[in-house]
Order: C-alpha cells, then structure tokens, then sequence
C-alpha cells in the first residue's frame, strides 16, 4: 500500500479559495499570459506566513480577481520521467530512479500553482508561483533527448518560427526569474502550448533556443540595466540597503554591482 504524503501547495490553493470567497472575489483557473502594458509584480515565496503577506498586499492594493494556474502531476508524467531516466541516461542516477519512484504517492498532488492577483487601479498583476519540493525530481527536462537530436537541420521557415517563440518564452518575466533549469522548461511549455504559432514545431528546439536568448541576450541586458539603475539610486543618496530594497534584490548583489563599478 502506497503511504499518504501531504499537499503543502492544496493547501495553499484551499487558503486561496477561502480568501476569495471572503473577499467576494472571482477566482478563474486558467493559464495567463502577460501584457507588455500591465506591470507584473513577482512574489516567489515558499511559506504559509509569506503566501498571508501576499494576500494582504494584493487586497491593500485592491485586488479584483483572481486566476490560478493548477498544474498537477499525473500518472504518466511520472511514468515518462522514470522512461527517461532508463533510457540511455548514465547508471549513476540509480539513486535518483529510486527516489523518483518513491513519489508515485505524489501523483495526483500539485507540482505547481501559479497565482496572478488583478488589482487596481492603476491595473497592476501581483504574481507568485511555487513549486512543490521534488518538482525538479518528477518533471526531468528532455535535454538528453535534445542533445542526440541536436544536429538534425531544419527549414529556414521552420527555425524562424522556433526562434519567434523561443523570444516570447525569453522575455517572460517568470522564465527569466526561474531558479532552475527545470522549472524553466516548465515555464516554456506553458508559453509554447498557448502559442497559436506552435503547430508542427518541436518543443525541444524553442526550449533550446530560448536558453540561448536568455544566456547570450536577456541576462546581459537585465544586469545592465540593473547597474544603471543602481548607479542612479546610488547617486541620488541611497543607501545598499534602500537600494536593495527598492529593486527588489539581495544586499549581496547590490554590493556585488557597486563593487564592479569601483573596479
């Protein structure tokens, strides 16, 4: 008999609920994608106190729905995984096969819950997502899969289309601030899936391809921008700590930028 484990994030999803029927606020499921026009507020936390701070700043600012995007894990995504790993993948991961199959008492469980708050006015989208622990463990991305694929040649036409929406999935807010590479494939799909442009395109390209845009292209630009924006506050009398606070990044990486630009 397979033992119970708990579902921290259904939990987080009943507190939502809850709150929204307090609130008389409409609660949509649904996947949502962002406008260029609406700023996007990103909240990535991981405790219960945190997902309270959450709520109450997403009512202070006047909330007025609410979309949440379920994602659960499924019988066949854990089997896919474990095919993944037996499939030509190096026999060192044994251990990790073992701790994959001990999650089939997970399946059924959420692996992600992304929630979009709508406030306003001015219209303002306070976003949050989390992952459950052993994401990154039952959802392998296919970069083996791509890698033995990698040097099969594409039509013109075909890699514009790639690269069309591999820059959408690199200009996602949520794909740039991913932890991982996991949880950014994750991301892509969601993107790739919703694309009206993705028939007869292999997912496995776009997701490649959008790493390479946010590794060779975004990332400089946002540290860029990131620089000049902590010259600014710099200049202006901020202390690190304001300067942090303000960006919404670490002390250490304000230290890190402002020791850069002494060098």
């Amino acid at each position: 008999m397979i033992a119970q484990a708990t579902d921290p994030l259904e939990q987080d999803l009943e507190t939502i609920t809850t709150w929204c029927a307090t609130h008389q606020l409409q609660l949509v499921h649904g996947y949502f994608a962002h406008s260029d026009a609406i700023p996007v507020v990103h909240c990535n936390e991981d405790s219960d106190r945190e997902l309270a701070s959450y709520l109450e700043t997403a009512r202070a600012l006047g909330a007025k729905a609410v979309i949440a995007n379920v994602t659960r894990l499924t019988e066949d995504d854990w089997r896919s995984t474990i095919d993944q790993l037996d499939r030509g993948r190096p026999p060192a991961q044994s251990r990790e096969l073992a701790e994959l199959k001990s999650c089939q008492n997970r399946v059924g469980h959420i692996s992600a819950l992304e929630v979009c708050v709508v406030t306003g006015p001015p219209t303002l989208l306070l976003r949050r997502d989390r992952y459950a622990k052993w994401f990154d463990l039952v959802y392998a991305s296919d970069e083996h899969d791509a890698d033995l694929r990698g040097g099969i040649p594409v039509s013109a036409e075909m890699q514009r289309r790639v690269e069309s929406i591999a820059r959408k999935v690199a200009s996602d807010a949520a794909f740039q601030r991913a932890k991982n590479e996991n949880q950014r494939h994750y991301i892509a799909s969601r993107i790739f899936d919703s694309d009206g442009n993705c028939q007869g395109v292999e997912f496995w390209r776009v997701a490649r391809e959008a790493e390479m845009i946010l590794d060779s292209e975004v990332r400089p630009r946002l540290e860029e921008e990131l620089s000049r924006r902590v010259r600014t506050l710099r200049s202006d009398g901020c202390t690190q700590q304001q300067i942090a606070s303000e960006l919404g990044v670490s002390l250490h990486k304000v230290r890190l930028v402002l020791g850069s630009l002494k060098e």
